[in-house]
């Protein structure tokens, strides 16, 4: 098979597995909130700080070290505003001026050579493209299910027990969100994913009391959505993602991490 012929045939398998996630998905959600209260809520806490530790904390901590200086000083403004809570100049958000003073760093120190990694210019590219609905998954229809089916299902119940974990992580923050309502908005968003080309299912943040730590409400989502979605539209997105260090970004999400895992630990001490 050519290699765009066989790019085409991975393209529509991802989209068929999308649209088949989602509907499981939205069957499952309707289960969510009896899983929710048959499992404790130190299991449920403890999946999320699991997932804290491993991928928002000690995956992160690679990146801060790889550079440093860069890193440790996002880290520092990080815990300065976010977890000492105290107030910086000019009253200036914490994420955003950790990620602007590491930028800063990053590139200033690598146009000084005093970087530990070679720095590479990011591409200033936009590529724009408007979602359109494709049936496209059509063709990859019978390939997952003869093929990967196995593979895909269990990806979809890890994101459905995300859910559940994630909104009984918001309930203990104080905010008691129906299960099934979190499930199914899940569930749609991944069937719309298949349907317009995604080939990347939807799952509910991680951190919710971090968020709302930093002040976040429900315009914060609404807002994220939003720029992520003309992100996509307008291609600025790609931009960002190669032109903000890795290193200046980690540092939010271990603090993340560090509150996912200590709420975890206090749901441990009341057992």
């Amino acid at each position: 098979m050519p290699e765009a012929d066989a790019a085409i045939v991975a393209w529509q398998v991802g989209m068929a597995a999308m649209v088949l996630i989602g509907v499981f998905k939205v069957i499952m959600s309707f289960f969510g909130e009896f899983v929710r209260r048959l499992i404790p809520e130190a299991g449920l806490l403890g999946a999320i700080g699991g997932v804290a530790i491993a991928l928002l904390g000690a995956l992160q901590l690679g990146e801060i070290y790889s550079e440093p200086v860069v890193g440790m000083i996002a880290v520092g403004i990080v815990i300065y505003a976010l977890v000492a809570k105290l107030r910086l100049p000019f009253g200036m958000p914490a994420v955003l001026t950790s990620v602007l003073v590491g930028s800063v760093l990053y590139y200033g120190l690598g146009a000084l050579g005093l970087s530990s990694h070679p720095i590479a210019r990011p591409t200033v590219s936009f590529p724009t493209g408007l979602p359109l609905p494709t049936l496209g998954f059509m063709q990859g229809l019978p390939i997952v299910l003869r093929d990967y089916l196995p593979l895909a299902l269990p990806f979809a119940i890890l994101t459905v027990i995300g859910g559940i974990t994630v909104t009984e992580s918001a309930r203990l923050a104080g905010d008691d969100y129906r299960t099934r309502d979190i499930l199914l908005t899940e569930a749609i968003a991944t069937l719309i994913a298949g349907l317009f080309g995604g080939v990347s299912q939807s799952t509910p943040y991680i951190g919710h009391p971090a968020y709302k730590a930093m002040g976040s409400r429900a315009a914060y989502t609404l807002a994220t959505g939003i720029f992520f979605g003309l992100g996509g539209i307008l291609g600025y997105i790609a931009f960002l993602a190669d032109a903000l260090p890795r290193p200046a970004l980690a540092a939010t999400l271990v603090f993340i991490a560090m509150d996912i895992t200590q709420q975890a630990d206090l749901s441990f001490a009341n057992v």
